[in-house]
């Protein structure tokens, strides 16, 4: 068993060529070849439901098992337990799962006999070494598509995956690919386009947002990140899904910059750090005014600012540095959300812009459904 440590970038296929081209300048000429897939789970998807992925995997005439199972996000940043078996064939081996240390963490609702194949994925890999000094990072470009029963859906990412050294490295190097290339932060794996495309997706829902009076120093960082994931997963929708998923994302991404714009005013914050949330501002009033607004120094300096704030998130779990200093309480940080409700509310209803009035329905309508902070 070993623990994969990467962060999983997405971007316009339209920039493939640059990025690649990018990347040959950086670590030298990278190398290409064809990944076929089959995914693996029961026909109403408890593997995935208990967030675990199996595939099996073909590279030329070689074959490989990889069982993925339950890890964390710290920022963006996704840290999981995965298992990988050498094939003699494209058949799924039944006994890899029951061996070694594979049924400590095998779901137990999940009884191996009922595994079916129910998707493929199908892309066009080019890989890259990264070195620098006692750091090494393997950068992966796929380019393909999700199949199952007939209908495709595109693929393209890049992931950075930790070989050796400190996982801050990934951060830091993702955030000088961005400089270039507008690279946007995604959790959504290709396990769970291919469950959505067969119809057994299941939509995302925040945790409830539970901030005390006075939150501790571990209270105010959970709520942060359950803020950030909320603001990618809805920044995600709206640049990537199309019609009324898209729509719907995006009172989400209003609600979710709000309320970090709200914690983040609880704190005297770095300098760095004020410049991001100005930057997310900025960017995300740009989106909701219309996704085509978006230009491409646009698209890089939101990016970027999404990137900068999860490596903070990350560094704020594995250094331990001292948090900023509480300045406000719960009441101040709502209300302080309050001063942007409105602007956002507007920017998506394309309305003129009026100061003063109460914390819009829509808003506080989404905020109670969800059970998150309410006033």
């Amino acid at each position: 068993m070993t623990h994969e440590i990467e962060l999983k970038l997405r971007f316009d296929p339209a920039a493939a060529d640059r990025l690649a081209n990018l990347l040959d300048q950086l670590t030298g000429k990278g190398d290409q070849f064809t990944l076929n897939n089959r995914y693996y789970d029961t026909p109403d998807a408890r593997l995935s439901r208990a967030a675990c992925a199996l595939r099996v995997r073909q590279k030329g005439p070689a074959f490989e098992q990889t069982l993925k199972t339950r890890g964390s996000h710290q920022g963006g940043l996704s840290v999981r337990r995965e298992w990988n078996w050498p094939l003699v064939s494209a058949e799924l081996d039944e006994q890899l799962l029951q061996s070694g240390e594979v049924p400590q963490f095998w779901p137990a609702e999940v009884a191996v006999a009922d595994l079916v194949a129910l998707f493929s994925t199908n892309f066009e890999r080019r890989r890259w070494l990264w070195s620098a000094a006692d750091q090494q990072v393997e950068i992966v470009m796929d380019r393909g598509a999700v199949e199952a029963a007939g209908q495709q859906q595109p693929l393209c990412e890049l992931e950075l995956e930790l070989l050796q050294g400190e996982p801050q490295c990934l951060w830091q190097l993702a955030q000088s690919l961005c400089g270039q290339v507008p690279l946007w932060i995604s959790d959504i794996s290709k396990a769970e386009r291919g469950f959505k495309l067969v119809g057994m997706g299941r939509s995302w829902t925040p945790s409830s947002l539970v901030l005390p009076a006075e939150p501790n120093e571990s209270e105010w960082l959970a709520a942060l990140e359950q803020c950030d994931e909320g603001l990618q997963r809805a920044l995600e929708a709206c640049l990537w899904d199309q019609g009324a998923e898209a729509a719907a994302a995006r009172p989400r991404l209003a609600h979710y910059l709000l309320l970090l714009q709200g914690l983040l005013a609880q704190r005297v914050l770095p300098a760095e750090l004020e410049v991001v949330v100005a930057a997310l501002d900025s960017g995300v009033k740009t989106l909701l005014v219309s996704a085509a607004a978006l230009s491409d120094d646009c698209s890089i300096e939101l990016s970027a600012a999404l990137l900068a704030l999860g490596g903070w998130l990350y560094d704020c779990h594995q250094q331990a540095p001292q948090l900023p200093v509480l300045t406000h309480s719960r009441d101040a940080h709502l209300a302080t959300a309050n001063q942007f409700a409105v602007q956002y509310y507007r920017l998506i209803q394309q309305q003129p812009l009026t100061a003063g009035e109460p914390w819009p329905a829509v808003l506080l309508d989404w905020l109670q459904e969800h059970g998150s902070v309410t006033h």
